[in-house]
């Protein structure tokens, strides 16, 4: 249990820092328009 709980929260924290990367991806690419549709 307490390996499925760090692997969960590693699988977490990588798709918060992808999310976080695609976000940033998009603002260098879009620019003012990405925040115009969040």
């Amino acid at each position: 249990v307490a390996r499925s709980r760090r692997v969960g929260g590693r699988f977490l924290e990588a798709m918060i820092v992808a999310f976080g990367a695609a976000l940033g991806i998009h603002e260098r690419v879009f620019g003012e328009n990405t925040i115009r549709l969040v």
